[in-house]
């Protein structure tokens, strides 16, 4: 179970909290292939997390497609606490 740091409540009212959630936009490639497709940023609430038996945090990524008129198309993301097996 992650533990939770109340740093989302401790928001001003009606702020955005972009904590555990990012963004991929489309990468400008040019004549290179070897780009990614797509690049951004992911913003984590380190105290949102767990370190693994194995010293790893597992995280659970979503993603939704989206479209702007100044961003184009690029996706949304969020993060989570990956839930252990079984």
């Amino acid at each position: 179970m992650a533990v939770k740091s109340g740093k989302k409540s401790q928001q001003k009212s009606g702020q955005f909290d972009d904590s555990n959630r990012g963004v991929l936009f489309m990468n400008d490639k040019g004549d290179n292939d070897a780009r990614p497709d797509m690049t951004g940023n992911l913003a984590i609430e380190p105290d949102d997390y767990e370190i693994g038996d194995d010293g790893l945090i597992r995280i659970r990524l979503a993603a939704w497609n989206k479209n702007s008129d100044a961003a184009g198309d690029y996706l949304s993301i969020s993060a989570s606490q990956q839930k252990k097996n079984g």
